[in-house]
């Protein structure tokens, strides 16, 4: 939901494209272009053989692994990371509007950032994503 929310503020979404498998989006977040594909919501059979526990450890890594890149990708559009949550709104059923970030402030950007020097002694650190997940050019053409 959050990934979600970041791409709505950041007005960074350039196609959609529904197929069998799934709703593919594509954005443009800091001169790169980022697929994926979120599939249609149905009851899956997990075959015994799969291992869960491995999966729940790769699961594990990426969700930190997530927070580090959207905390970036929310202090590059001035918004608190984490953002809040209405649980008001999120039980009614409005699962992307129950989400508020609030701009960063000068108190706040200290607070997040207590442990680093002034920023004229560290050098700028730019932020790369790349998906694995490839979508034909031809499925996304408008």
């Amino acid at each position: 939901r959050h990934w979600q929310y970041y791409v709505a503020k950041s007005r960074c979404l350039q196609k959609v494209f529904v197929s069998v498998k799934g709703v593919y989006f594509q954005i443009e977040a800091m001169g790169e272009s980022i697929n994926w594909l979120v599939p249609h919501k149905f009851t899956q059979l997990l075959p015994k053989e799969v291992d869960i526990r491995v999966m729940l450890t790769f699961l594990e890594f990426y969700e930190v692994f997530l927070k580090f890149v959207l905390f970036k990708l929310y202090a590059m559009q001035n918004l608190q990371y984490p953002p809040k949550v209405d649980n008001r709104l999120d039980e009614a059923g409005c699962f992307l509007l129950a989400v508020k970030a609030s701009p960063l402030t000068e108190g706040n950007e200290e607070s997040n950032l207590s442990n680093q020097e002034p920023s004229e002694s560290k050098p700028e650190v730019s932020l790369a994503v790349t998906t694995t997940t490839s979508v034909s050019s031809t499925a996304l053409a408008t």
